[in-house]
């Protein structure tokens, strides 16, 4: 390279190597400004409302270590889906109650016309230990936003030594009939499902098509499920697997929890456990 040559360049190189960190500095700063507005647009809005009371145990009761509380409020205005989490409080880290409720939610997802309800439980080491006992409703006041949870101590027993969530009030949507997977809810069909109700005495749930109900009875691991009432509705997409659901229902003899999810098995004449029905219990979404 010529004398001449290198003293053209020379400028030129001193110049690119001062443009370049200018260069990365600006592109570096729209990035963040990107993820900045990218963030900002879908971060929640802060909570404006909050649910008092009192989580509270009718009866003296021993809480292992290892134990985590946790309340929420629920929105369970669709029965046919499972409920959305409108505000939670929970403890990490829990020893005893009662407990002071504040469950910090936004009153802009509490629908005037929507039904809502305020659960809570105590687990331990991962294992369901006390659930919420009844229902307790959301007053519309705000006045009377106030919401007292008695919990009472889940069965303990070879059924639920491994449950994560109670049998009772959970959502419990159907996976196998009998061995075979559900196939794909069509479009516009509720899923398969099943509510187990103990202050009713009763169950509820779709077949996929039709809502349905009916009468049960439990004693320890052991559940008997009584005639079934159910809509008449005509589906060609989801007939069949409801009515295999349904036939399998009256035909339970026994249940089992197993973390999330719920079995319900039978005794067949080589006295084998035969699996009727397997239900998983979808982990709660936020509502939006």
């Amino acid at each position: 390279m010529t004398s001449a040559a290198r003293a053209v360049r020379a400028p030129c190189a001193s110049a690119c190597r001062a443009w370049r960190p200018a260069r990365a500095a600006a592109w570096i700063g729209a990035a963040l400004l990107a993820l900045c507005t990218a963030g900002c647009s879908v971060l929640p809005a802060p909570a404006d409302a909050e649910v008092t009371g009192t989580a509270y145990s009718r009866q003296r009761f021993f809480i292992p270590s290892g134990g985590t509380f946790e309340a929420v409020l629920l929105d369970v205005t669709d029965e046919d889906a499972p409920p959305l989490v409108v505000g939670r409080q929970s403890f990490e880290t829990f020893e005893r109650l009662p407990v002071a409720l504040h469950i910090p939610y936004r009153t802009a997802l509490v629908a005037p016309d929507g039904k809502y309800v305020v659960r809570a439980m105590v687990l331990v080491n991962g294992i369901a230990w006390m659930a919420s006992e009844g229902t307790h409703p959301l007053q519309r006041e705000p006045a009377y936003r106030h919401v007292d949870v008695p919990l009472q101590p889940l069965p303990r027993g070879a059924a639920t030594e491994q449950a994560a969530v109670p049998l009772a009030q959970t959502y419990w949507r159907l996976t196998e009939i009998d061995g075979m997977p559900m196939p794909p809810t069509p479009a516009g069909r509720p899923e398969a499902h099943l509510v187990v109700l103990p202050d009713e005495g009763r169950i509820t749930g779709t077949g996929g098509c039709n809502r349905f109900i009916g009468p049960y009875e439990m004693a320890g691991g052991d559940l008997r499920v009584g005639p079934i009432d159910s809509g008449l509705q005509l589906c060609f997409d989801s007939g069949l697997a409801e009515g295999l659901y349904l036939e399998a229902l009256r035909a339970v003899e026994h249940y089992r929890i197993e973390g999330r999810q719920l079995l319900l098995t039978r005794t067949d004449e080589r006295n084998k456990e035969r699996i009727l029905l397997r239900f998983e219990s979808p982990e709660l979404r936020f509502a939006r």
